[in-house]
């Protein structure tokens, strides 16, 4: 499994978690199974949907960010500059 390290570029698959009362947006079903580049932003804590996973930013998508547990296959594509 690999590191997260905030601000750090990655590219994933995405692999969108489903639950019996967890709605799926037509927009992250879209996403499911595709490969993407993403961001590390913030470690999420309880106020956050996610506890404990990564809010990962996406490029290119009209998704602003997707938490780390719907991604697999995860490797480092380089930093990003501020």
């Amino acid at each position: 499994m690999t590191e997260i390290q905030q601000f750090q570029r990655y590219t994933a698959r995405v692999a969108i978690r489903r639950g019996d009362d967890w709605e799926v947006r037509p927009e992250c079903e879209r996403l499911d199974g595709q490969e993407v580049f993403v961001t590390a932003g913030w470690l999420m804590d309880e106020a956050d949907p996610y506890p404990g996973e990564w809010a990962m930013w996406l490029e290119d998508s009209a998704i602003t960010w997707i938490a780390s547990g719907d991604l697999t296959d995860m490797r480092n594509a380089g930093s990003v500059s501020l």
